[in-house]
């Protein structure tokens, strides 16, 4: 991973402060279709609020949360850690099953060709759930 751009804009507020995070960064990804890795660029923002004093929820052992329940974040002392927000907004940007592209046909499910590269003469019948049927010539 590649960070290329992080711009961080804080405001104090009356009980913490609010942090807009704008980060653009390139990771090495491996497609889930057909096994080809491929660098993807990102652009991505997050909104925070950093919130003095212990999360109010934090001893409930069942919680609702609001809208704005989930960008906030508690701390006590001094010192806030941005590199949170910074974390967190590459995490939630990385597909957890990552395409090289939209059109992307995958790994032929008999031979394992890429059939983005090569077509195959497999003649699948129908597909189960797990593994393919071929026909019978």
């Amino acid at each position: 991973m590649k960070i290329k751009k992080a711009k961080i804009t804080l405001i104090r507020k009356t009980l913490g402060i609010s942090a807009n995070f704008v980060i653009q960064f390139s990771v090495d990804l491996i497609c889930a279709r057909c096994l080809v890795s491929f660098t993807k660029e990102f652009d991505e923002s997050l909104y925070l609020e950093y919130v003095a004093g212990r999360d109010p929820l934090l001893s409930s052992e069942r919680v609702e949360l609001k809208s704005g329940d989930i960008d906030k974040v508690y701390y006590t002392g001094n010192d806030i850690d941005i590199g949170l927000g910074i974390r967190e907004t590459i995490v939630l940007a990385i597909p957890s099953a990552p395409l090289c592209n939209k059109e992307c046909r995958g790994l032929c499910l008999v031979c394992g060709k890429n059939l983005n590269k090569e077509k195959c003469d497999c003649k699948i019948s129908k597909i189960g759930l797990f593994t393919p049927r071929l026909k019978n010539d």
